[in-house]
């Protein structure tokens, strides 16, 4: 009988990261039926956009992926992130779902995220922002040796 060991490796990617590129709005316009604790910008329309702050929790995966293939698997969620740095758990929505393990690690992580605040002349706003993580999957067959690292994903 043998045994596959799996390798895998977080890596984080967030729209929000850079800054510095021409505006391009990313994201939907927000739901209207949101906009109870006030209005909700796109990236492209506040002055300094939400930014990470500090080190993303690791997602713990508590099974095994249902595939065994090796690569790259990615989640994309869309939320708000409101005044005070905190993503508002109601207004998550996933966009892409590669693997559905990872999904279930990773929205259950989503509420530790905290942010710079969007800020537009000069005060907090609410922003809807799309966070993107990868997950890199390298397999090995019990009793031989590994061949490398898992992917990086970007």
């Amino acid at each position: 009988m043998r045994t596959i060991f799996l390798l895998v490796l977080f890596l984080g990617v967030s729209a929000t990261a850079d800054a510095q590129k021409p505006k391009k709005c990313s994201g939907d316009p927000a739901d209207s039926s949101l906009f109870g604790a006030g209005p909700i910008y796109r990236d492209c329309e506040v002055d300094k956009p939400a930014k990470i702050i500090g080190n993303e929790p690791r997602p713990a995966m508590t099974s095994s992926p249902t595939t065994m293939r090796e690569g790259c698997f990615y989640v994309e969620y869309q939320f708000v992130v409101n005044t005070e740095g905190q993503v508002e758990l109601g207004t998550v929505e996933v966009r892409r779902n590669e693997l559905r393990e990872f999904e279930d690690a990773l929205r259950a992580t989503l509420g530790q995220l905290r942010f710079q605040p969007a800020m537009k002349d000069g005060v907090a706003v609410r922003q809807v922002v799309i966070h993107r993580r990868g997950l890199g999957v390298a397999t090995r067959v019990s009793g031989q040796a590994f061949a490398g690292a898992p992917p990086r994903c970007r």
